[in-house]
């Protein structure tokens, strides 16, 4: 489960996300600040967690910036890594601490 959810889920909605849908706004002439906001927006609400909406967002624009500047996938790909990853080992200790 954790690296499903750690490594795999990261990489595939990078791909999506920043490299196919982030990618085709800006190509349909929507500007730089505008995809990234309407990236991270759809990236926070597929995830249909209404109380982690904020920090979904916030994560999805720091993402989307990260490919933007860059015009590679590998940075948002890593912080998205690391983003899971924690998520992954505070919700385990949780469980271990009951």
């Amino acid at each position: 489960f954790g690296a499903i959810v750690g490594l795999g889920a990261p990489i595939v909605e990078e791909l999506f996300y920043r490299g196919l849908f982030l990618r085709s706004l800006r190509k349909a002439g929507i500007g730089r600040w505008g995809a990234v906001l309407l990236s991270s927006l759809v990236f926070a609400g597929i995830h249909f967690q209404p109380l982690q909406f904020p920090g979904l967002f916030v994560f999805g624009a720091i993402a989307a910036v990260l490919a933007t500047a860059t015009g590679r996938l590998g940075p948002a790909i890593w912080a998205h890594v690391g983003f899971n990853l924690t998520t992954v080992v505070v919700l385990y200790q949780e469980l271990q601490t009951g």
